[in-house]
C-alpha cells in the first residue's frame, strides 16, 4: 500500500526532481513542464493552451492528435454517431491557433 500510494502521488515527481536535478533548476523545469502536471493520457479532457516552440508542449499536442485520430476511428468502427462541432468526427472543440 505504501508503494502503490507512492506511485500515484502525482506530487511524487515534482518532490524527486531535487534528486535529480541540481536545485536551483527545479523551479524553471516545474514551469517548462507544468502543462503535464495536469495532463491524463487516457482521458485528455480540458482546455489546452500550448506553445509548440516547447518541446514539451509540442509532444502534448502530438499525443492530443493521435488520441484524436484513435477516437475517431473507435467511433466509426462502432458506427456511432458524429458528435462533432464541425461534422467531420474531429473532438477537437473552438480550437484556436495563434491566439492570444
Amino acid at each position: 500500500s505504501a508503494i502503490f500510494d507512492l506511485v500515484t502521488d502525482g506530487q511524487l515527481p515534482i518532490r524527486m526532481l531535487p534528486v535529480i536535478l541540481d536545485e536551483k533548476h527545479v523551479p524553471e523545469y516545474v514551469e517548462q513542464t507544468k502543462q503535464l502536471h495536469y495532463f491524463c493520457g487516457s482521458n485528455p479532457t480540458g482546455h489546452y493552451c500550448l506553445d509548440l516552440e516547447k518541446s514539451v508542449d509540442a509532444i502534448l499536442g502530438e499525443h492530443l492528435v493521435a488520441q484524436n485520430c484513435w477516437e475517431i476511428e473507435v467511433m466509426k468502427a462502432q458506427g456511432a454517431v458524429d458528435c462533432s462541432q464541425k461534422g467531420n468526427f474531429q473532438l477537437f472543440r473552438n480550437e484556436r491557433f495563434n491566439y492570444n
